[in-house]
């Protein structure tokens, strides 16, 4: 197990939290049918932002702590592409490059800050070896 791996309780907590962010991303994603409000800071862009922020969250609870990281990674894309393609399929939606490319984005930034709690985590001493996630 590596130093920095999760593992008990608080593995369990980790996956609890994970799903608990999970759920709404993909109800409101691919399920919820109504126009969420705009922010008066954010008007006009609030689909985008909310697409960026759910996927930075996901991937930062996804990621801290865990090993295979490239297939979690993958699986991140994965699902934000699966979110876009369902709403092909729905007549009441509308899929978007640019929620693909803000949740992408999102995905990035979690990732980043998931490596800062790690390094964080470590006491900020770089790793012995830098390995890709």
């Amino acid at each position: 197990m590596r130093q920095t791996e999760i593992a008990g309780p608080v593995a369990a907590a980790r996956l609890a939290l994970l799903v608990a962010v999970l759920a709404p991303l993909v109800y409101y994603g691919v399920v919820y049918r109504g126009q969420l409000p705009d922010h008066r800071l954010i008007v006009g862009y609030n689909d985008l932002v909310l697409h960026a922020a759910s996927f930075a969250l996901v991937t930062c609870v996804a990621l801290v702590g865990a090993r295979g990281n490239r297939v979690r990674l993958g699986g991140l894309v994965a699902l934000a592409a699966g979110i876009e393609l369902a709403q092909i399929l729905d007549a009441e939606r509308t899929a978007s490059l640019t929620d693909l490319g803000a949740s992408l984005a999102g995905i990035g930034l979690g990732w980043l800050f998931a490596l800062m709690l790690e390094l964080a985590w470590r006491g900020l001493r770089p790793p012995r070896t830098w390995t890709t996630p």
